[in-house]
Protein backbone atom coordinates (compact mmCIF):
# COMPACT_ATOMS: atom_id res chain seq x y z
CA UNK A 1 0.00 0.00 0.00
CA UNK A 2 1.25 3.44 -0.86
CA UNK A 3 1.47 5.91 1.80
CA UNK A 4 2.77 9.44 1.11
CA UNK A 5 4.83 8.01 -1.39
CA UNK A 6 6.49 4.75 0.77
CA UNK A 7 5.28 1.39 0.13
CA UNK A 8 4.35 -0.17 3.73
CA UNK A 9 5.51 -3.66 4.09
CA UNK A 10 2.28 -5.51 2.80
CA UNK A 11 -0.80 -4.68 0.15
CA UNK A 12 -3.16 -4.65 2.96
CA UNK A 13 -1.54 -3.14 5.54
CA UNK A 14 -4.44 -1.20 7.66
CA UNK A 15 -3.64 3.19 7.39
CA UNK A 16 -5.69 5.21 9.69
CA UNK A 17 -6.45 8.30 7.53
CA UNK A 18 -7.06 11.35 8.84
CA UNK A 19 -10.78 11.71 8.99
CA UNK A 20 -10.99 13.51 12.44
CA UNK A 21 -14.19 12.29 15.06
CA UNK A 22 -14.89 15.33 17.64
CA UNK A 23 -13.71 12.30 20.09
CA UNK A 24 -10.06 12.85 18.59
CA UNK A 25 -10.07 8.88 16.82
CA UNK A 26 -8.81 8.72 13.18
CA UNK A 27 -10.98 6.40 10.83
CA UNK A 28 -9.41 3.08 9.58
CA UNK A 29 -9.30 3.05 5.95
CA UNK A 30 -8.65 -0.47 4.61
CA UNK A 31 -10.72 -3.20 6.60
CA UNK A 32 -14.30 -4.11 5.90
CA UNK A 33 -16.37 -0.64 6.92
CA UNK A 34 -15.29 2.74 8.44
CA UNK A 35 -14.80 2.04 12.38
CA UNK A 36 -14.09 5.21 14.77
CA UNK A 37 -10.78 3.90 16.78
CA UNK A 38 -8.69 4.81 19.31
CA UNK A 39 -4.88 4.00 20.00
CA UNK A 40 -6.24 1.04 22.26
CA UNK A 41 -8.37 -0.42 19.33
CA UNK A 42 -5.11 -0.10 17.16
CA UNK A 43 -3.12 -2.02 19.56
CA UNK A 44 -5.75 -5.02 19.41
CA UNK A 45 -6.04 -4.56 15.86
CA UNK A 46 -2.60 -5.34 14.89
CA UNK A 47 -2.73 -8.14 17.84
CA UNK A 48 -5.34 -9.73 15.93
CA UNK A 49 -3.92 -10.41 13.31
CA UNK A 50 -2.14 -14.21 12.65
CA UNK A 51 0.01 -12.99 10.15
CA UNK A 52 2.71 -9.91 10.64
CA UNK A 53 0.71 -6.28 10.22
CA UNK A 54 1.82 -3.08 11.07
CA UNK A 55 -0.77 -0.69 11.16
CA UNK A 56 -0.53 3.41 10.46
CA UNK A 57 -2.37 5.85 12.57
CA UNK A 58 -2.73 9.37 12.65
CA UNK A 59 -3.68 11.30 15.84
CA UNK A 60 -4.11 14.91 16.72
CA UNK A 61 -1.79 16.23 19.92
CA UNK A 62 -5.19 16.93 21.45
CA UNK A 63 -6.45 13.48 21.42
CA UNK A 64 -3.13 12.03 21.85
CA UNK A 65 -2.92 13.66 24.93
CA UNK A 66 -6.11 11.70 26.46
CA UNK A 67 -4.78 8.13 25.77
CA UNK A 68 -0.77 8.46 25.97
CA UNK A 69 -0.42 5.62 28.21
CA UNK A 70 -1.55 3.42 25.57
CA UNK A 71 1.93 3.86 23.87
CA UNK A 72 3.55 2.24 26.25
CA UNK A 73 1.52 -1.15 26.19
CA UNK A 74 2.25 -0.69 22.01
CA UNK A 75 6.21 -1.62 23.48
CA UNK A 76 5.07 -3.59 26.10
CA UNK A 77 3.00 -6.08 23.76
CA UNK A 78 5.61 -5.52 20.68
CA UNK A 79 3.56 -4.24 18.39
CA UNK A 80 4.57 -2.40 15.36
CA UNK A 81 2.52 0.44 14.50
CA UNK A 82 3.72 3.99 12.76
CA UNK A 83 2.10 6.48 14.41
CA UNK A 84 2.12 10.10 12.96
CA UNK A 85 1.05 12.68 15.64
CA UNK A 86 0.00 15.87 14.16
CA UNK A 87 0.84 18.57 16.44
CA UNK A 88 -0.89 22.30 16.02
CA UNK A 89 -0.57 23.02 19.56
CA UNK A 90 -4.09 22.71 20.36
CA UNK A 91 -7.70 21.53 19.63
CA UNK A 92 -7.74 23.14 16.41
CA UNK A 93 -11.59 21.39 15.15
CA UNK A 94 -13.11 22.63 18.24
CA UNK A 95 -11.49 26.32 17.52
CA UNK A 96 -13.20 25.87 14.50
CA UNK A 97 -16.26 25.66 16.35
CA UNK A 98 -15.83 28.19 18.62
CA UNK A 99 -12.60 30.40 20.09
CA UNK A 100 -11.54 29.85 23.82
CA UNK A 101 -8.64 29.22 25.99
CA UNK A 102 -9.56 25.91 26.24
CA UNK A 103 -8.47 24.75 23.20
CA UNK A 104 -5.10 25.84 23.45
CA UNK A 105 -3.33 22.93 25.40
CA UNK A 106 0.56 22.37 26.90
CA UNK A 107 2.58 21.04 24.25
CA UNK A 108 4.85 17.70 24.94
CA UNK A 109 8.03 16.26 22.94
CA UNK A 110 5.51 13.56 21.68
CA UNK A 111 8.39 12.13 19.54
CA UNK A 112 10.67 12.01 23.18
CA UNK A 113 7.92 10.83 25.38
CA UNK A 114 9.14 7.20 23.57
CA UNK A 115 12.13 7.10 25.06
CA UNK A 116 10.16 7.35 28.68
CA UNK A 117 8.17 4.67 27.44
CA UNK A 118 10.68 2.82 26.06
CA UNK A 119 12.83 2.86 29.58
CA UNK A 120 15.33 0.36 27.96
CA UNK A 121 12.77 -2.17 27.20
CA UNK A 122 11.22 -2.02 23.97
CA UNK A 123 11.94 -0.75 20.33
CA UNK A 124 10.12 2.73 20.81
CA UNK A 125 11.28 5.15 18.15
CA UNK A 126 10.39 8.84 18.17
CA UNK A 127 11.14 10.73 15.51
CA UNK A 128 10.13 14.75 14.17
CA UNK A 129 8.94 16.15 10.64
CA UNK A 130 8.80 19.80 9.79
CA UNK A 131 8.90 19.46 6.15
CA UNK A 132 7.40 16.95 3.88
CA UNK A 133 10.63 15.67 2.85
CA UNK A 134 11.33 15.29 7.00
CA UNK A 135 8.45 13.28 7.08
CA UNK A 136 9.25 11.23 4.07
CA UNK A 137 12.74 10.37 5.45
CA UNK A 138 10.99 9.71 8.95
CA UNK A 139 8.50 7.40 7.18
CA UNK A 140 11.43 5.64 5.51
CA UNK A 141 13.11 4.80 9.27
CA UNK A 142 9.52 3.84 10.27
CA UNK A 143 9.08 1.60 7.82
CA UNK A 144 12.19 -0.18 8.08
CA UNK A 145 12.02 -0.09 12.75
CA UNK A 146 11.30 -3.27 13.89
CA UNK A 147 8.61 -1.54 17.15
CA UNK A 148 6.34 0.94 17.38
CA UNK A 149 7.17 4.18 15.89
CA UNK A 150 5.73 7.84 16.57
CA UNK A 151 6.46 10.83 13.76
CA UNK A 152 5.84 13.69 15.50
CA UNK A 153 5.09 16.09 12.84
CA UNK A 154 4.92 19.73 13.56
CA UNK A 155 2.07 22.26 11.20
CA UNK A 156 1.08 26.09 12.03
CA UNK A 157 -1.57 26.14 14.75
CA UNK A 158 -3.71 27.88 12.54
CA UNK A 159 -3.49 24.92 9.68
CA UNK A 160 -7.17 24.18 9.01
CA UNK A 161 -9.03 23.86 6.18
CA UNK A 162 -11.74 26.09 4.44
CA UNK A 163 -14.32 23.07 4.37
CA UNK A 164 -13.10 22.48 8.22
CA UNK A 165 -13.54 26.56 9.09
CA UNK A 166 -17.14 26.23 7.23
CA UNK A 167 -17.85 23.02 9.43
CA UNK A 168 -17.22 24.54 12.42
CA UNK A 169 -19.46 27.61 11.75
CA UNK A 170 -22.29 25.37 11.16
CA UNK A 171 -21.64 23.53 14.80
CA UNK A 172 -21.41 26.60 16.19
CA UNK A 173 -24.95 27.80 14.68
CA UNK A 174 -26.44 24.49 15.91
CA UNK A 175 -24.83 24.93 19.18
CA UNK A 176 -26.08 28.66 19.64
CA UNK A 177 -22.57 29.90 19.76
CA UNK A 178 -21.03 33.10 18.24
CA UNK A 179 -19.34 31.30 15.68
CA UNK A 180 -15.34 31.97 15.12
CA UNK A 181 -14.38 35.09 12.96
Amino acid sequence: MQFCGLSTQRADDPIWRPGWSRSGSAIISSCPGDFNLILLDQILYEMGFTTPTRVIAMIGDGSFQVTAQEVSTMIRHGTRPIVILVNNRGYIIEDAIHQGPYNKIKNWDYAGLMNVWTNGEGKGLGLYAKTAGELTAALARATTHDGPCMIEVAIDPQDCSPDMREWGTRVAAANGMPPRS
